[in-house]
């Protein structure tokens, strides 16, 4: 971009200096202004880019080290320049460059991991409960959870209850954090003898036969 704006420069320059020398350029001038155009056409992209680089550093909108997602893509940001941001794919490690005038398809990834625990009907809510509470202080000990929180009852199924928990956590270890915390849940059921409930089907056969 340097070269095309020294070269603009000098056509600029030698027009003048041509004009001063008696020499008509208005038909120079006329296509110096299609140029222009051309040009501009070609720097839009860029200067959109320049621009939201600056907004992106200006306003924080997210910074290094950060996590986001980008066209179905989780990475962590290592690099944010003035035309592009660099990020690292979680699940793959690619380096992905990101054009700044994206920006607003770029999301910063939740610290929020959220992990349901069913639990059977037999199960009454207060030994749930307990156990719930269990499950919460061991995935505390876990690796990257910073903290784990008990949220309450969330759904009534036909086979089961589900009791959620909010798992916090750098966004950059959830997939490593959720499977530490399933892991946790299953341990915990274990431990109090109650088995991972699945959906069940129940038929019943409303048809009367009369015999005669």
């Amino acid at each position: 971009m340097r070269n095309v704006a020294r070269y603009i420069f000098l056509i600029i320059t030698a027009l003048i200096l041509l004009q001063l020398n008696g020499v008509d350029v208005s038909s120079f001038l006329a296509g110096l202004g299609i140029v222009g155009i051309v040009v501009g056409l070609a720097l839009q992209d860029w200067l959109k880019d320049i621009i939201r680089g600056i907004s992106i550093l200006s306003d924080s909108y997210f910074s290094v080290g950060d996590v986001v997602k980008y066209n179905g893509i989780e990475g962590k940001v290592l690099v944010i320049g003035l035309k592009t941001t660099k990020i690292q794919d979680l699940f793959t490690n690619n380096v992905i460059s990101i054009a700044n005038r994206n920006i607003e398809e770029i999301e910063v990834v939740s610290e929020l991991v959220y992990v349901r625990i069913p639990m059977p009907h037999d199960v009454n809510v207060k030994n749930a409960e307990l156990l719930i509470h269990d499950i919460i202080f061991n995935v505390k000990r876990n690796n990257n959870v910073t903290d784990c929180i008990y949220k309450g009852t969330t759904e009534l199924e036909t086979s089961f209850i589900n009791y959620l928990i909010e798992v916090h956590c750098n966004p950059q270890y959830k997939l490593q954090v959720r499977r530490d915390t399933l892991r946790t849940i299953l341990l915990g059921m274990e431990e109090y003898g109650i088995k991972v409930p699945y959906n069940q089907i129940e038929l019943h056969n409303s048809t009367n036969q009369n015999i005669k």
